[in-house]
């Protein structure tokens, strides 16, 4: 089977799992609350006997991090798009990276 095939089924076995979970728990999270990080996520391991509980918190730093450099990304992105739809050249191409002299822009960017 191939890697795509095992993990499209696996995503649909997940899937139809999840789907027939109906009881609620007091660890449970909604989506409202992943981008804030209100709640964390706690699982017990082990035995009967020995079972100990990890709870794991996320990173609030990293995260919003994160969320405001993709969004710079999507912006920059389509800012540059839109230039391009009206004919502009906000990030130019540098002539330096298409030499027909050398073979390679890194060779060219190394003879400077």
């Amino acid at each position: 089977m191939s890697f795509f095939r095992k993990f499209f089924e696996l995503q649909i076995a997940m899937l139809q799992h999840n789907a027939g979970l109906t009881d609620s728990h007091p660890y449970a999270s909604g989506p409202i609350n992943w981008p804030f990080l209100l709640s964390g996520i706690s699982f017990w391991t082990g035995k009967n006997e020995d079972r100990e509980q990890v709870y794991l918190i996320g990173n609030v730093v990293g995260w919003w991090i994160c969320v405001m450099a993709i969004s710079v990304f999507v912006g920059v992105l389509g800012a540059d798009q839109l230039a391009k739809r009206r004919g502009l050249t906000p990030i130019p191409i540098r002539e330096f990276f298409v030499s027909p002299r050398s073979r390679s822009p890194v060779l060219e960017l190394i003879s400077l």
